[in-house]
């Protein structure tokens, strides 16, 4: 990443957070990926970092986070804010999750048409693509 002359350790427009030892604030993350707390003037982000080095994972990478920060896909996942490739290192940055979580939201609400039910589901997992790769046996 880049490095400033005040040792600053920023990406983009957003720095990277410490804690009070000055290490790097981590976020959680899955391999490939390592997730780290950044910020701007207005607000606190979440970084992913690709650890891999491998050109068509990096690429396959890339072009699902592009699609998310052009929106061509509709997702429950947090909106990314900025993405691309520093010293040769592909990362994405995201806003922290807030709200109610979404298990908390249907154990209140009442049942949903089967319609209805089945686009969301649909675009969730949709949305997972963008964090990691899982095999959709984990999910049942």
């Amino acid at each position: 990443m880049n490095s400033e002359v005040s040792q600053e350790l920023t990406v983009g427009r957003f720095k990277f957070a410490r804690d009070n030892g000055g290490e790097l604030v981590s976020v959680s993350s899955k391999h490939p990926l390592e997730g780290y707390m950044v910020h701007d003037e207005s607000e606190y982000a979440r970084i992913h970092i690709l650890t891999s080095t491998d050109k068509r994972l990096q690429q396959h990478y890339l072009s699902l986070w592009e699609a998310n920060y052009r929106g061509r896909f509709t997702a429950i996942f947090p909106e990314i804010l900025d993405f691309g490739i520093d010293d040769e290192i592909p990362y994405y940055v995201s806003r922290i999750p807030h709200g109610e979580r979404l298990v908390d939201y249907l154990e209140k609400s009442q049942p949903w048409p089967g319609q209805m039910a089945a686009r969301v589901l649909c675009r969730f997992l949709t949305s997972l693509r963008f964090q990691e790769e899982i095999s959709f046996n984990e999910l049942v």
